[in-house]
């Protein structure tokens, strides 16, 4: 069909579809993308952690963002503080991440779900 012509068959660009899968696998691994609140956590230039909360599952996927050129790691105990968010487990985890921090590298994220 003619809505197909713009796509560059044979010539897709692999990482953009890895990345686009990926991104459908963390949606549906909570419900709180599905049904889920916005509450922004902080937003600034470098950085945005926001979450999607579900108040009848009472959960909570936190996402966060690296805009900055540089390394950043996040205290969860610290990002969370006053949110009453417990985190529960990782659904993206960078490699150097252990289960109190997240560690972004530049322009890359993680995702937290939490108990509330």
């Amino acid at each position: 069909p003619f809505n197909r012509r713009c796509y560059p068959w044979g010539r897709e660009n692999l990482d953009l579809i890895e990345f686009t899968k990926e991104l459908s696998k963390i949606r549906k691994s909570s419900k709180a993308f599905a049904q889920g609140e916005m509450d922004f956590i902080r937003c600034t230039e470098n950085e945005c952690i926001f979450a999607r909360v579900d108040k009848i599952n009472r959960e909570a996927a936190v996402i966060f963002l690296n805009k900055s050129k540089y390394s950043v790691t996040y205290d969860l105990d610290e990002c969370l503080k006053g949110k009453n968010y417990t985190a529960r487990r990782f659904i993206r985890k960078p490699h150097e991440s252990d289960d109190d921090t997240l560690k972004l590298s530049p322009f890359d994220y993680g995702v937290v779900v939490c108990d509330i």
